[in-house]
């Protein structure tokens, strides 16, 4: 029987540290031009992205796909075009866009939280940027424009 008065915990701490620190690697990736609409090639091969660019295109990606146009869509995307039509963006559209756009982001496994939100619309040009931050601490800036909504 021991002294103290709290019960005996028998945990592996270290183990417990390595799940919670664990890195996730999502693997290979071709870097994509979303301006020109093609993969970028360099001496006629693809070019592998670095997780940072990788990252990137993923959620240029995700913010472009419009959820549920297609089958295949029903859980990966955002519906920016029913909220972008017409010429201004109320406050309510706003706050939708902003909520769709981190609700979608935030399943990526390394995606802690989005911050720094900011949506303008001009004419038919739709700029969304923000600041996500990662799981590891760092911040990465992100600017998405999308013509003719």
């Amino acid at each position: 029987m021991s002294d103290s008065i709290f019960p005996e915990i028998n945990i592996d701490l270290q183990q417990q540290i390595n799940v919670e620190t664990e890195v996730i690697t999502l693997g290979k990736t071709f870097l994509f031009d979303f301006k020109k609409g093609d993969f970028v090639t360099q001496n006629g091969r693809l070019v592998i992205a670095t997780e940072a660019e990788a990252l990137k295109n993923w959620i240029e990606k995700v913010i472009r796909t419009e959820k549920f146009k297609f089958q295949i869509y029903k859980q990966y995307g955002i519906t920016l075009e029913d909220l972008v039509l017409g010429n201004k963006i109320n406050i309510y559209k706003e706050s939708e866009i902003k909520r769709e756009v981190i609700e979608a982001l935030l399943i990526h496994p390394q995606i802690l939280d989005i911050d720094m939100f900011t949506l303008n619309k001009n004419k038919n040009m739709l700029t969304i940027s923000f600041t996500v931050i990662l799981k590891d601490g760092t911040g990465v800036e992100q600017e998405v424009i999308i013509n003719g909504r």
